[in-house]
């Protein structure tokens, strides 16, 4: 058995079989063989004549290398291949070419890093998510059952007997006040309580009246105020705000009755 050689042999001279390669991968292919001069994996080919072969191993090669052949016929004209001289040394070259080329693949294990963070801090981050949770269903229920609360007290103060006459309005001189609902009163003061102060700049900033400029120290003031102590109603926030400039009782009046 002769020594397996690289040779060089014209791209015509060999036989090859029919294949479906797509057009672009033949066309890549053929550019990097004309670059190089040779390709990296060269074919495997049985002598069947003097100068007459064909393709046992490499179909795609052969198919890349004819391309560069019609792309560039000087260049291209010849590859390098490995020459099996006859079918007795097949049989033996055929055991390599299943080991180094038709082997399963085997891929090598993804090694992923696990960022292993310490039982007690893992707790100690849970706790804390679920006592945020907690007081944030608190300061909301809080705020349903003072705005209920509100609500009963108004209805029970008013005299039964006497049905309340509304007074007259004089259409030229007077304007009807905006009135705030319970329940936007109730979905204002939840939202105080809980908006981020990007969305809290975003609603304030839809509100006739307030000067822009004056936005961001407004929700700076929120924000302190409800960390201390969640809003519980609109006259407890106009209190604790008093003589801040900024969340006076016009100021809070925009933002209830447009809310």
């Amino acid at each position: 058995m002769e020594k397996l050689l690289s040779s060089t042999v014209r791209v015509n001279k060999i036989e090859g079989i029919p294949a479906t390669f797509s057009k672009a991968s033949l066309e890549e292919a053929a550019h990097l063989i004309l670059a190089a001069e040779g390709v990296i994996t060269p074919p495997i080919l049985l002598r069947t004549g003097i100068e007459s072969y064909r393709v046992i191993e490499g179909i795609f090669e052969y198919h890349a290398a004819l391309t560069a052949m019609d792309l560039n016929k000087h260049k291209g004209k010849q590859i390098n291949a490995y020459i099996v001289e006859s079918e007795e040394e097949l049989a033996i070259y055929q055991k390599q070419i299943k080991v180094f080329r038709h082997r399963d693949t085997m891929s090598t294990p993804i090694i992923t890093q696990e960022i292993n963070v310490p039982k007690e801090e893992r707790l100690i981050s849970l706790e804390k998510t679920v006592r945020q949770l907690v007081e944030q269903q608190a300061r909301f229920e809080q705020t349903v059952t003072d705005a209920l609360d509100r609500l009963t007290t108004v209805m029970t103060s008013q005299p039964r007997s006497t049905p309340a006459v509304a007074a007259p309005l004089d259409l030229e001189t007077s304007s009807p006040k905006p009135t705030v609902s319970v329940d936007t009163e109730i979905k204002c003061i939840e939202d105080l309580n809980t908006l981020s102060p990007q969305e809290l700049s975003m609603r304030l900033s839809r509100i006739q009246g307030i000067r822009m400029k004056t936005i961001p120290e407004i929700v700076k003031r929120i924000v302190a105020e409800r960390e201390k102590q969640p809003f519980f109603a609109k006259k407890e926030i106009q209190n604790r705000a008093q003589g801040s400039g900024l969340l006076g009782k016009s100021t809070l009046d925009k933002i209830f009755n447009q809310w």
